[in-house]
């Protein structure tokens, strides 16, 4: 008898045991995860969470305090155009051939699935609202919807009616410089500017899809801060001037080549105000850190409204939040002004996750992580299969061992002109190869920095003699090591 209710027993268990797991599969099958994936545009770590004391970020910062932050997380190309369509696709600039502004990744990929294709062809509503691939070119193909982008002038965000105004006097005079004021800071609510109009057609997407329940992967794609560095006034107010601060090192890193960085003409060339076309002064310097931070925290704000809409609605406790910048951004650093280097300034951006199910408390991990990883890692958290075409590694594995042994390198490119810079970030140094674009093997220069001596890279030790062993090294170690980041199927 007793044999017999263990038996019995035994079998309710497995049936119980059956029916909880048939329960768990289909509930997983009934509510596909859902992807909220943003983009800020010029976004680097300087935020709260990645230990920026003077910055007001606090909606940001409470989605990081319950996801993983990736703190040494670096993009594939430091400008907008080459950037967006690598971490979208999972491609290399050199696997998509986009590395300025002219081409798209079609040319070369013509048949490549995006990430946002991926959900549409999974039965999702994938849309975006604001800047998610460049703004001219939001590749109707990924999406099952097309959203909105904030098309120029629209995108300067100026609202004064002065700043309007010498904006449009550039743009109809030929020769630079070709916008209006590098800066404006007006007394106007939040709804008077271009990323308060993002989050409200984000919102109403949100409202949708909370009626018909259906997944959704929608991309928000903020503006700010890219220059120029345009926000109402209360959020210039939270910071007092006399605690911002110039950058500590102003000058071209010692021993590098021309091509390397945009030089300080670019931000007096393209935007009005400035006296001298090939200087920037200090006190405008202070007034252009200000500007950025102030726009950092208007972003800020316009990301919580999108997060407490999500919340409010019920749904997200089943949504995936991606938060990244599409690159740095330098604000005096080398007295410049732009983005577009292979230095560290601009190549490392902010990469935040937040997923149901992992959101027991904040994380960090110093590993080198990559943009083009952000692909493969939402497939493997939404449980989508991932295709084959895919240059990155999923990263979520680091969510439960963040100080794990991971990648040894993270790579970026730089075109300019006849001249293609591959930077190879490693644990300590970041080492930049510089080839002509055309002819691969014929090395032009090489930048070699020492992050354990010199974080801000202000000197190139590469011609210096003593490091040939080392300069050596790292040469014999790029080689395969690049050629295996260009491999697929990860």
């Amino acid at each position: 008898m007793k044999k017999l209710n263990f038996y019995i027993l035994s079998v309710l268990g497995l049936c119980l045991f059956v029916g909880l797991s048939c329960t768990r599969t289909t509930k997983k099958s009934d509510k596909p995860m859902n992807v909220l994936f943003i983009t800020i545009d010029d976004l680097r770590p300087t935020l709260g969470c990645y230990n920026a004391p003077l910055i007001k970020s606090p909606n940001i910062d409470a989605i990081a305090s319950e996801g993983i932050i990736f703190e040494r997380a670096y993009c594939q190309a430091a400008i907008c155009a080459p950037s967006r369509p690598s971490f979208l696709s999972g491609l290399r600039p050199d696997s998509t051939g986009v590395y300025g502004f002219i081409k798209t990744f079609r040319e070369k990929a013509p048949n490549v699935v995006t990430l946002p294709e991926l959900f549409k062809n999974n039965g999702y509503l994938s849309t975006y609202y604001g800047k998610v691939f460049h703004s001219e070119k939001p590749d109707p193909q990924s999406w099952s919807r097309e959203g909105n982008i904030t098309e120029p002038p629209a995108w300067r965000g100026y609202v004064l009616e002065e700043s309007k105004r010498d904006d449009s006097i550039q743009i109809a005079t030929p020769g630079p410089p070709q916008y209006g004021p590098a800066f404006e800071m007006a007394d106007a609510p939040d709804s008077a500017y271009p990323d308060s109009w993002i989050a409200d057609s984000a919102i109403l997407v949100l409202e949708e899809v909370a009626e018909t329940g259906q997944p959704f992967f929608l991309a928000v794609g903020f503006i700010k801060p890219h220059l120029p560095f345009v926000a109402p006034k209360k959020y210039w107010d939270l910071y007092d001037p006399a605690e911002i601060h110039i950058p500590e090192y102003r000058v071209m890193p010692e021993g590098s080549p021309l091509y390397s960085i945009d030089r300080p003409g670019g931000i007096t060339t393209r935007y009005s105000g400035f006296e001298d076309p090939k200087h920037v002064s200090e006190k405008m310097t202070l007034k252009l850190n200000h500007g950025f931070l102030a726009s950092i925290s208007f972003v800020d704000a316009q990301f919580g409204r999108v997060i407490d809409r999500l919340k409010e609605l019920g749904l997200y406790e089943n949504t995936l939040i991606v938060v990244l910048g599409d690159h740095g951004q330098k604000v005096g650093e080398y007295g410049a002004f732009m983005k577009g280097s292979n230095f560290e300034i601009d190549t490392r951006a902010p990469l935040i996750m937040n997923c149901p199910g992992k959101r027991d408390k904040a994380k960090r991990t110093n590993a080198l992580v990559e943009m083009v990883d952000i692909y493969p890692s939402i497939c493997e958290l939404t449980d989508i299969e991932k295709p084959a075409h895919l240059q990155g590694t999923s990263l979520n594995a680091l969510w439960e061992t963040p100080n794990m042994k991971w990648e040894d390198y993270a790579f970026s490119q730089r075109k300019d002109g006849g001249y293609l810079g591959n930077a190879m970030r490693t644990d300590r140094y970041r080492f930049v190869l510089w080839t002509l674009f055309e002819d691969r093997d014929s090395i032009v220069a090489i930048e070699l920095y020492d992050h354990e001596t010199d974080p801000l890279e202000t000197l190139n030790i590469a011609p210096n003699p003593e490091n040939k062993e080392l300069v050596d090294k790292l040469l014999t170690e790029y080689y395969p090591a690049w050629e295996r980041s260009l491999q697929t199927g990860k």
